[in-house]
């Protein structure tokens, strides 16, 4: 099943026994989600995560038969989304068509990443289209790959910052700031709105749009 997740839900749990996360919710009511061996601890049959403050769409298998056709289709790159996002910058005229690079784990904690030029494995962000608005751009992106804070980070690593990204963007958090507004506290402007997949029983490429 596709699943929807709002902004600033975390996807799992980062314990056993913690709640109000998109799985707990999910579990209420189709409670065999949970029965499934997840591919980490707590993480039922969740094929894949958003972080905590992007927001879309989000494939959970029902079963273990299911799951494991899924790890796989993932790991061939085969699981495909499409993200939507506004940038804070007006530059568009070097924008690229693919961001490429490998990724390492960065600052306090390691809760943050930067991209490494050259490494393995290499993860892409395709560009599918931007447009500008009154002040910002509007881009369109895929991945087939994915390693967390992608999107963010290679975005910021473009010039093009996503607007209210506190960690990739200039938010200023301590003050409540987004962009120069003063008492402001957005979302981050950045949504999973497509994901295509193989069906596991009959083969048939499926894709979910919001």
């Amino acid at each position: 099943m596709v699943l929807y997740k709002p902004p600033r839900l975390h996807t799992a749990p980062l314990r056993e026994g913690e709640e109000n996360t998109l799985l707990d919710w999910a579990a209420r009511r189709f409670p065999d989600i949970l029965l499934i061996n997840g591919r980490k601890k707590f993480e039922g049959g969740l094929v894949h995560r958003l972080d905590f403050e992007t927001q879309g769409l989000v494939l959970c298998a029902r079963t273990n038969k299911a799951l494991k056709f899924f790890v796989d289709q993932q790991e061939k790159g085969l699981i495909v989304k499409e993200y939507e996002a506004l940038t804070a910058s007006m530059q568009t005229d070097k924008i690229l068509t693919v961001i490429e690079s490998s990724f390492r784990p960065y600052g306090k904690g390691r809760k943050e990443v930067r991209p490494v030029p050259v490494g393995n494995p290499i993860y892409k962000t395709e560009i599918l289209s931007c447009e500008k608005t009154e002040d910002q751009c509007f881009f369109r992106l895929r991945i087939s790959k994915g390693y967390r804070h992608q999107i963010r980070c290679h975005m910021a690593w473009i010039g093009q910052p996503i607007v209210n990204d506190y960690i990739y963007g200039n938010y200023k958090k301590e003050s409540g700031q987004v962009y120069g507004k003063p008492g402001m506290d957005a979302f981050l402007a950045l949504r999973a709105s497509s994901i295509a997949f193989n069906d596991p029983d009959t083969g048939k490429r499926k894709q979910f749009t919001i």
